[in-house]
């Protein structure tokens, strides 16, 4: 019962995907020029590891260091691990790093509502419940995800 109403519940919203010109916007991906060639992106949660929004620096092209935006590690690393304590700081005091660890408040929060009122993801109406509640934390809009993204929203739940 429960993957007919996941495969029923994805394939209408891929289905009303295809008919949104509204796209896939919720901050992911955008950059941030800390200078001298060292820039920061910001990303969405993903199937990968724990799900939290994370951010990735780079010096020029080359990536040197993840973290996820609540402390913790990310793609198995922390800032420490690969940057100077003081641009390990600077990451963490920028714009998106900020605007990661809001999201990702606000994720927590959202999983905590999901337990406290008890919803059952075997369920297809509590699913849908859940569904409703993580892409209004998240930022998405049910009805544009690309279905690419679906993998990654589901396992935020």
């Amino acid at each position: 019962m429960f993957k007919k109403s996941l495969a029923l519940f994805l394939a209408l919203s891929v289905l009303l995907n295809m008919f949104s010109v509204v796209g896939f916007a919720m901050g992911a991906g955008d950059w941030e020029d800390l200078g001298k060639g060292i820039r920061v992106r910001l990303d969405a949660p993903t199937a990968h590891g724990d799900a939290k929004w994370h951010v990735h620096v780079y010096d020029g092209n080359t990536e040197i260091a993840a973290e996820s935006c609540d402390g913790t590690k990310s793609h198995g690393q922390k800032l420490e691990d690969c940057l100077s304590k003081k641009l390990a700081n600077k990451v963490r005091e920028g714009k998106l790093y900020k605007e990661g660890a809001k999201k990702q408040k606000k994720l927590e929060e959202a999983k905590q509502e999901i337990v406290q009122k008890n919803l059952n993801l075997y369920n297809s109406g509590d699913l849908v419940i859940a569904a409703g509640i993580v892409a209004g934390a998240l930022g998405y809009k049910l009805w544009s995800l690309r279905s690419g993204k679906w993998l990654d929203f589901i396992l935020a739940i």
